[in-house]
Protein backbone atom coordinates (compact mmCIF):
# COMPACT_ATOMS: atom_id res chain seq x y z
CA UNK A 1 0.00 0.00 0.00
CA UNK A 2 3.08 2.62 0.87
CA UNK A 3 4.42 2.14 -2.89
CA UNK A 4 0.40 2.67 -3.85
CA UNK A 5 0.42 6.12 -2.04
CA UNK A 6 4.09 7.03 -3.20
CA UNK A 7 2.60 6.47 -6.94
CA UNK A 8 0.06 8.66 -6.49
CA UNK A 9 1.06 11.65 -4.51
CA UNK A 10 3.74 11.41 -6.94
CA UNK A 11 0.73 12.03 -10.02
CA UNK A 12 -1.32 14.52 -7.80
CA UNK A 13 2.09 16.46 -7.60
CA UNK A 14 2.20 16.34 -11.42
CA UNK A 15 -1.41 17.07 -12.27
CA UNK A 16 -2.25 19.94 -13.46
CA UNK A 17 -5.75 19.49 -11.74
CA UNK A 18 -4.41 20.08 -8.57
CA UNK A 19 -3.58 23.64 -9.39
CA UNK A 20 -6.94 23.70 -11.29
CA UNK A 21 -8.63 23.24 -7.61
CA UNK A 22 -6.39 25.59 -5.98
CA UNK A 23 -6.72 28.47 -8.64
CA UNK A 24 -10.61 27.59 -8.89
CA UNK A 25 -10.87 27.77 -4.78
CA UNK A 26 -9.15 30.80 -5.15
CA UNK A 27 -10.70 32.57 -8.07
CA UNK A 28 -14.22 32.52 -6.24
CA UNK A 29 -13.30 33.93 -2.95
CA UNK A 30 -11.42 36.86 -4.88
CA UNK A 31 -14.63 37.58 -6.40
CA UNK A 32 -15.89 39.06 -2.93
CA UNK A 33 -12.40 41.24 -2.37
CA UNK A 34 -12.88 42.51 -5.91
CA UNK A 35 -16.64 43.64 -5.30
CA UNK A 36 -15.47 45.30 -1.80
CA UNK A 37 -12.39 46.77 -4.03
CA UNK A 38 -15.23 48.65 -6.07
CA UNK A 39 -16.36 50.50 -3.22
CA UNK A 40 -14.32 50.53 -0.33
CA UNK A 41 -10.62 51.05 0.35
CA UNK A 42 -7.93 48.26 0.41
CA UNK A 43 -6.65 49.38 3.51
CA UNK A 44 -9.61 48.93 5.16
CA UNK A 45 -10.40 45.28 4.35
CA UNK A 46 -8.89 43.78 7.73
CA UNK A 47 -8.56 39.84 8.05
CA UNK A 48 -11.58 39.74 10.36
CA UNK A 49 -14.17 42.18 7.82
CA UNK A 50 -12.54 39.64 5.31
CA UNK A 51 -13.85 36.47 6.82
CA UNK A 52 -17.09 37.87 7.46
CA UNK A 53 -17.60 39.12 3.84
CA UNK A 54 -16.61 36.30 1.95
CA UNK A 55 -18.67 33.77 4.44
CA UNK A 56 -21.91 35.56 4.34
CA UNK A 57 -22.00 35.72 -0.14
CA UNK A 58 -21.65 31.64 0.57
CA UNK A 59 -18.35 32.14 -1.52
CA UNK A 60 -16.06 30.15 1.33
CA UNK A 61 -18.62 27.06 0.80
CA UNK A 62 -18.11 27.61 -2.91
CA UNK A 63 -15.01 27.82 -3.01
CA UNK A 64 -14.66 24.81 -0.82
CA UNK A 65 -17.02 22.75 -2.39
CA UNK A 66 -15.55 23.32 -5.81
CA UNK A 67 -12.12 22.65 -4.74
CA UNK A 68 -12.58 19.13 -3.13
CA UNK A 69 -14.48 18.50 -5.59
CA UNK A 70 -12.06 19.00 -8.86
CA UNK A 71 -9.03 17.21 -6.67
CA UNK A 72 -11.16 14.41 -4.76
CA UNK A 73 -12.69 12.84 -7.96
CA UNK A 74 -9.42 13.40 -10.25
CA UNK A 75 -7.60 11.69 -7.41
CA UNK A 76 -10.09 8.89 -6.83
CA UNK A 77 -11.05 8.35 -10.29
CA UNK A 78 -8.36 9.02 -12.90
CA UNK A 79 -6.69 6.06 -12.93
CA UNK A 80 -10.38 4.62 -14.19
CA UNK A 81 -8.84 5.49 -17.86
CA UNK A 82 -6.24 4.00 -18.14
CA UNK A 83 -6.49 0.82 -16.14
CA UNK A 84 -3.77 1.63 -13.37
CA UNK A 85 -6.03 -0.04 -11.06
CA UNK A 86 -6.66 -3.40 -12.57
CA UNK A 87 -2.78 -3.05 -13.33
CA UNK A 88 -2.61 -2.65 -9.34
CA UNK A 89 -4.58 -5.62 -8.63
CA UNK A 90 -3.26 -7.99 -11.26
CA UNK A 91 0.01 -7.27 -9.68
CA UNK A 92 -0.15 -8.34 -6.39
CA UNK A 93 -1.77 -5.78 -4.49
CA UNK A 94 -5.37 -6.25 -2.35
CA UNK A 95 -8.48 -4.40 -3.61
CA UNK A 96 -8.01 -3.40 0.54
CA UNK A 97 -4.59 -1.64 -0.68
CA UNK A 98 -5.70 -0.45 -3.91
CA UNK A 99 -8.53 1.49 -2.49
CA UNK A 100 -7.58 2.61 0.86
CA UNK A 101 -4.29 3.62 -0.66
CA UNK A 102 -6.52 6.31 -2.31
CA UNK A 103 -8.84 7.20 -0.04
CA UNK A 104 -5.20 8.05 2.51
CA UNK A 105 -3.94 10.08 -0.41
CA UNK A 106 -7.34 11.74 -1.41
CA UNK A 107 -8.00 12.75 1.94
CA UNK A 108 -4.32 14.08 2.26
CA UNK A 109 -4.03 16.09 -0.76
CA UNK A 110 -8.01 17.45 -0.26
CA UNK A 111 -8.00 18.40 2.99
CA UNK A 112 -5.02 20.15 2.88
CA UNK A 113 -5.89 22.11 -0.36
CA UNK A 114 -9.16 23.29 0.28
CA UNK A 115 -8.25 24.47 4.05
CA UNK A 116 -5.47 26.50 2.03
CA UNK A 117 -7.69 27.56 -0.70
CA UNK A 118 -10.13 28.97 2.40
CA UNK A 119 -7.74 30.47 4.69
CA UNK A 120 -5.26 32.08 2.92
CA UNK A 121 -7.06 34.80 1.64
CA UNK A 122 -7.72 36.06 5.12
CA UNK A 123 -4.53 35.35 6.55
CA UNK A 124 -2.77 37.47 3.80
CA UNK A 125 -4.86 39.81 4.56
CA UNK A 126 -4.17 40.05 8.46
CA UNK A 127 -0.77 39.97 7.15
CA UNK A 128 -1.15 43.22 5.20
CA UNK A 129 -3.59 45.37 7.13
CA UNK A 130 -4.39 43.48 10.61
CA UNK A 131 -7.33 41.61 11.72
CA UNK A 132 -9.42 44.48 12.44
CA UNK A 133 -11.77 44.96 15.66
CA UNK A 134 -14.94 44.51 13.74
CA UNK A 135 -14.83 40.40 14.73
CA UNK A 136 -13.74 38.65 18.02
CA UNK A 137 -10.37 36.38 16.60
CA UNK A 138 -10.68 33.58 18.90
CA UNK A 139 -14.19 33.36 17.79
CA UNK A 140 -13.18 33.41 13.99
CA UNK A 141 -10.58 30.71 14.86
CA UNK A 142 -13.12 27.86 16.06
CA UNK A 143 -15.69 28.16 13.20
CA UNK A 144 -11.96 27.49 11.16
CA UNK A 145 -11.72 24.52 13.37
CA UNK A 146 -15.31 22.95 13.00
CA UNK A 147 -14.37 24.15 9.10
CA UNK A 148 -12.20 20.80 8.86
CA UNK A 149 -15.46 18.64 9.88
CA UNK A 150 -17.81 19.93 6.67
CA UNK A 151 -14.81 19.34 4.55
CA UNK A 152 -14.09 16.03 5.09
CA UNK A 153 -17.63 15.05 4.69
CA UNK A 154 -17.43 16.69 1.10
CA UNK A 155 -14.10 14.98 -0.06
CA UNK A 156 -16.17 11.10 1.41
CA UNK A 157 -18.86 12.09 -0.54
CA UNK A 158 -16.97 12.89 -3.36
CA UNK A 159 -14.88 9.82 -3.20
CA UNK A 160 -18.13 7.20 -3.04
CA UNK A 161 -19.58 9.23 -6.02
CA UNK A 162 -16.47 8.83 -7.92
CA UNK A 163 -16.00 5.34 -7.25
CA UNK A 164 -20.07 4.43 -7.73
CA UNK A 165 -19.40 6.40 -11.43
CA UNK A 166 -16.22 4.76 -11.80
CA UNK A 167 -14.84 7.96 -13.52
CA UNK A 168 -12.92 11.05 -12.49
CA UNK A 169 -15.33 13.48 -15.51
CA UNK A 170 -18.32 11.62 -14.59
CA UNK A 171 -17.68 11.90 -10.97
CA UNK A 172 -17.06 15.91 -11.42
CA UNK A 173 -20.51 16.25 -13.18
CA UNK A 174 -22.42 13.76 -10.62
CA UNK A 175 -20.49 15.39 -7.55
CA UNK A 176 -21.70 18.98 -8.55
CA UNK A 177 -25.52 18.33 -9.45
CA UNK A 178 -25.76 16.45 -6.31
CA UNK A 179 -24.21 19.85 -4.27
CA UNK A 180 -27.00 21.71 -6.18
CA UNK A 181 -29.55 19.84 -5.16
CA UNK A 182 -28.89 19.20 -1.62
CA UNK A 183 -28.29 23.16 -1.58
CA UNK A 184 -31.36 24.09 -2.98
CA UNK A 185 -33.22 21.73 -1.10
CA UNK A 186 -31.87 23.08 1.70
CA UNK A 187 -32.85 26.75 0.93
CA UNK A 188 -36.54 25.16 -0.07
CA UNK A 189 -36.87 23.55 3.05
CA UNK A 190 -35.79 26.33 5.09
CA UNK A 191 -37.71 29.19 3.55
CA UNK A 192 -40.76 26.96 3.60
CA UNK A 193 -39.96 27.03 7.47
CA UNK A 194 -39.98 23.39 7.14
CA UNK A 195 -36.79 22.12 8.40
CA UNK A 196 -34.02 24.70 9.31
CA UNK A 197 -31.17 23.04 6.92
CA UNK A 198 -27.91 24.24 9.01
CA UNK A 199 -25.41 21.08 9.67
CA UNK A 200 -28.10 18.71 7.67
CA UNK A 201 -25.44 18.65 4.05
CA UNK A 202 -21.96 19.89 3.70
CA UNK A 203 -22.48 23.07 0.98
CA UNK A 204 -25.53 24.62 4.09
CA UNK A 205 -23.09 23.43 7.05
CA UNK A 206 -20.20 25.63 5.66
CA UNK A 207 -22.53 28.13 5.13
CA UNK A 208 -23.99 28.55 8.24
CA UNK A 209 -20.52 28.03 10.06
CA UNK A 210 -19.55 31.69 8.05
CA UNK A 211 -22.78 33.37 8.32
CA UNK A 212 -21.82 35.92 10.96
CA UNK A 213 -24.70 38.04 12.70
CA UNK A 214 -24.06 41.23 13.04
CA UNK A 215 -24.66 44.77 15.13
CA UNK A 216 -23.35 48.24 15.08
CA UNK A 217 -20.64 49.19 17.25
CA UNK A 218 -18.51 52.43 17.95
CA UNK A 219 -14.70 52.08 17.96
CA UNK A 220 -12.12 54.76 17.68
CA UNK A 221 -15.01 57.31 17.27
CA UNK A 222 -16.97 55.91 14.38
CA UNK A 223 -19.77 53.69 13.87
CA UNK A 224 -18.66 50.33 12.42
CA UNK A 225 -19.99 46.91 11.44
CA UNK A 226 -19.45 44.60 14.73
CA UNK A 227 -19.54 40.41 13.07
CA UNK A 228 -20.85 38.33 15.88
CA UNK A 229 -18.80 35.07 16.63
CA UNK A 230 -21.18 33.13 18.98
CA UNK A 231 -21.58 29.53 17.85
CA UNK A 232 -24.68 27.83 18.64
CA UNK A 233 -23.88 24.84 20.42
CA UNK A 234 -26.63 22.77 18.68
CA UNK A 235 -24.65 23.58 15.69
CA UNK A 236 -20.95 22.51 16.60
CA UNK A 237 -22.77 19.36 17.73
CA UNK A 238 -25.03 19.02 14.93
CA UNK A 239 -21.15 19.68 12.42
CA UNK A 240 -19.05 17.18 14.32
CA UNK A 241 -21.20 14.71 14.59
CA UNK A 242 -22.62 14.88 10.87
CA UNK A 243 -19.87 14.99 9.35
CA UNK A 244 -17.93 12.62 10.82
CA UNK A 245 -20.66 9.60 10.19
CA UNK A 246 -21.52 10.59 7.13
CA UNK A 247 -18.09 10.61 5.97
CA UNK A 248 -17.11 7.14 7.72
CA UNK A 249 -20.29 5.98 5.86
CA UNK A 250 -19.25 7.06 2.61
CA UNK A 251 -15.81 5.40 3.04
CA UNK A 252 -17.15 2.33 4.15
CA UNK A 253 -19.99 2.53 1.57
CA UNK A 254 -17.47 2.97 -1.13
CA UNK A 255 -15.38 -0.16 0.06
CA UNK A 256 -18.12 -2.24 -0.22
CA UNK A 257 -18.72 -1.16 -3.54
CA UNK A 258 -15.34 -1.30 -4.75
CA UNK A 259 -14.66 -4.51 -3.43
CA UNK A 260 -17.73 -6.25 -5.49
CA UNK A 261 -17.31 -3.91 -8.80
CA UNK A 262 -15.04 -4.74 -11.82
CA UNK A 263 -12.21 -2.05 -12.13
CA UNK A 264 -11.54 -3.21 -16.08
Amino acid sequence: MHNIIKALNYQTRRDNFLYYAILAGLGVISLSIVLYLETGKFENLTGGYAAAMIGGDGNCSFAAVLSSLLLATRICGWDYADKTMNYEILSGHSRRDVYWSRVISCLSWCMITTMLVCTLPVAVLTLINGWGEQMPLKGCLLRYVLLIFPVFRTICEYMLITFLTKSCYAGMVVGFLFTEFTGVLGMILTEEKILECTWHSSFTNITELFTFNMEMGYIDGKDVEVFLTDLDPSLAAGTIIASLVTGIACILIGYLVFRKSDVN
